[in-house]
Order: C-alpha cells, then sequence, then structure tokens
C-alpha cells in the first residue's frame, strides 16, 4: 500500500473499534453511555498501540519505497480472521494472520479445484446409472428447487449468474 502509513493505520484503527464499538459481552448485558465509551477508548488504544509499532519496525518505509512493476493481484474476497478471533488478537498477531492465509490460498484453491472436478465428475457418471426418463425428471425437480430459491432470495442465484442448473 503506497500513501500516508499514519492516515492508513489511522483508518484501520477507526474501522476496528467501530466494527465492535461498545458491544456488550452478551446479549443480556445492558451497557450505559459511559462504559460504551470506555470501551471504544480502550480498543483505539490497543489498536493505534499496534499502528505505531508497525510505523516503528518500518511500516512507514513502505511508503517511500518505489512501486514495482509487478503490481501485487487484487483481492477478490476481503480478508477475514478466524470466528472469535478479532476480539483477542493485536495487530501485529492480525497481519501475521493474514500472512499465514495469504501463503495457504493458493494451494488450498487448487485443491478444491481437484474436489470440484472430482464431484462433477461422480455426478456425471451418476447420471449415467438413469434411464432418459429419470435424468429428464431430476433436472426438472432441480430445476423447480433452483427457482423456488431463487423466489425466497429475490434475486438470482450463482448456479444462474454461471448459467448453470446446480447439477
Amino acid at each position: 500500500m503506497i500513501g500516508n502509513p499514519i492516515g492508513s493505520s489511522w483508518w484501520i484503527a477507526a474501522t476496528l473499534c467501530l466494527s465492535t464499538f461498545g458491544a456488550p459481552s452478551s446479549p443480556h448485558e445492558s451497557i450505559g453511555p459511559s462504559k460504551v465509551i470506555e470501551r471504544a477508548a480502550k480498543r483505539m488504544a490497543v489498536a493505534v498501540e499496534g499502528a505505531m509499532t508497525k510505523r516503528s519496525l518500518g511500516f512507514a518505509q513502505e511508503a517511500t519505497q518505489e512501486p514495482s512493476d509487478e503490481a501485487a493481484p487484487m483481492r477478490t474476497k476481503p480478508r477475514r480472521l478466524p470466528t472469535y478471533y478479532s476480539r483477542v488478537v493485536r495487530p501485529s498477531q492480525r497481519e501475521e494472520i493474514y500472512a499465514i492465509q495469504d501463503r495457504f490460498e493458493a494451494e488450498i484453491a487448487a485443491l478444491q479445484a481437484q474436489v470440484d472436478a472430482k464431484v462433477k465428475e461422480r455426478d456425471l457418471e451418476i447420471e449415467k446409472v438413469l434411464d432418459e426418463d429419470q435424468l429428464t425428471e431430476v433436472k426438472r425437480l432441480a430445476e423447480e428447487a433452483r427457482k423456488r430459491r431463487e423466489d425466497r432470495q429475490g434475486g438470482a442465484t450463482e448456479a444462474n449468474e454461471n448459467g448453470g442448473s446446480g447439477l
């Protein structure tokens, strides 16, 4: 990321604080405005501390580096921490977790493509067991189910967008 590292750090810190701004620990807990402000201030302090640590460890050097000819690939999905991690990890740990996820992402995607291909191969072989009338009925039932799902969701399904029937 090229730009003002302090500005981006503040944006990250503000996002972290606002995403859990004063959230009660349990659904039955009722808290007043002063407790909300206290919690938000603590979260902001932790986020700012992490941002300043990054800067002191050389994060600011990133802004002075020349952009390379090879641009980093655009992320298609937002980064996400595992469930419940966002409430306990420090910013440095967050970045370390993201790096681990990035390292495994390509390998997992390749394995998922292999699984998807095997499932498709299996489904085609299963379809060969059915006679023509049975296959026609299965496809009709699947299409009806897809339409019901689409009506419930109020829009096109992913299978419809990709031109598939979901089989």
